[in-house]
């Protein structure tokens, strides 16, 4: 507690401590698989995985790329994620869609060379993605509001 008290962590009065200074509903999660709460989201579209391979002059599995979360932008940018920085996206209509701010770009590395299926190198990926994209390849985000995220939902990009 702020005082210095120990208390359980599934305690009544941690809960209520919390609701109070966070105004809003609080939720321990378990996981039988463990997470990581301080690491970023990586996000890329179809779009920027279709432009960095046809650069490239290969056919490249978004899979290449290990983002959390894969989307078709349906916008005529190569690369639109890019204008979505310090942007808020919102991950369908409902009271439990999960939102993100959109961070930073992502800076990749050599890992975009390996193929996730046959571990096959090919050196022009990240040479494309240097030379024309700055060395950056989708985005990477914060969780704004903890929600689910479903295969179709439409995303809203909210900017101030």
């Amino acid at each position: 507690m702020p005082d210095g008290q120990d208390v359980a962590l599934e305690s009544a009065e941690l809960h209520q401590q919390l609701v109070s200074l966070y105004k809003g509903p609080i939720y321990l999660l378990q996981s039988g698989r463990g997470f990581f709460d301080t690491m970023d989201l990586s996000l890329i579209s179809t779009a920027t995985v279709r432009t960095i391979g046809e650069s490239a002059d290969v056919t490249l599995d978004p899979l290449r790329f290990r983002s959390n979360i894969l989307i078709e932008a349906f916008d005529d940018a190569l690369m639109p994620e890019n204008a979505w920085v310090a942007g808020l996206l919102i991950f369908g209509e409902r009271d439990t869609s999960a939102a993100m701010c959109v961070n930073r770009k992502d800076v990749r590395c050599m890992i975009t060379n390996l193929d996730p299926v046959t571990s096959q190198q090919t050196p022009t990926v990240l040479r494309t993605i240097v030379n024309h994209h700055a060395q950056c390849a989708g985005v990477y985000g914060s969780p704004e509001r903890i929600g689910t995220i479903h295969v179709g939902d439409i995303i809203r990009l909210v900017k101030e």
